[in-house]
């Protein structure tokens, strides 16, 4: 009996000191910058010469490459919405940035890995060159090949068959369609500039 009178005892305490005021906070809450304050930006990131493209990935939506990109979907009857990754890139020599565009979505991928495509920039219109299958990032390029489009990089791993860096060169008709039947590297070649990562 005396142990339940103790326990109501202390629990009437906990209710009594859960309706005694707040104690008032020793430092001021911040304050949100008003809305027309100016924003800082980061300070730029610095890359090391030699690692990056003369043209970096695309990080933000690019309305060419977009409308390129939902027209291709369109056309394939696949969803609107398909993630990829993308990357503007000299390709051929010309001085345009061509595209290579990685599509990550159901209807791009398998076991194996997704799709990688390759368009030309003709004018400021990309035309589709080459589709690789089976592909997994990193996606690099590397020295101009025989024909002067610069050689491609992908990494092939998955679907029971071998992992590594396969090197894609064109051959007259585009980029190799299925890299896992190519010879497979253990890494990146030195040259090698990644892209889409």
């Amino acid at each position: 009996m005396r142990t339940l009178a103790s326990r109501l005892a202390f629990a009437g305490c906990l209710v009594l000191a859960g309706c005694s005021e707040p104690a008032p906070p020793t430092e001021a809450p911040s304050q949100a910058p008003a809305p027309d304050a100016p924003i800082e930006a980061p300070p730029p990131i610095e890359v090391p010469p030699g690692t990056a493209p003369d043209s970096a990935p695309t990080d933000a939506a690019d309305p060419q490459v977009e409308s390129t990109l939902a027209a291709y979907f369109e056309q394939e009857g696949a969803d609107a919405g398909t993630r990829h990754r993308t990357a503007r890139v000299d390709l051929d020599g010309d001085g345009q940035d061509d595209l290579l565009a990685y599509l990550e979505g159901p209807y791009f991928c398998g076991s194996g890995g997704c799709s990688l495509l390759v368009f030309r920039n003709e004018g400021g219109a990309f035309t589709k060159v080459a589709s690789t299958s089976v592909t997994r990032s990193p996606i690099a390029i590397g020295e101009p090949g025989p024909r002067g489009w610069r050689d491609l990089y992908v990494t092939i791993g998955g679907g029971g068959g071998p992992s590594g860096v396969v090197h894609l060169v064109d051959g007259g008709s585009g980029y190799p369609e299925n890299p896992s039947v190519l010879p497979v590297a253990d890494a990146l070649p030195p040259e090698a500039v990644v892209v889409i990562d």
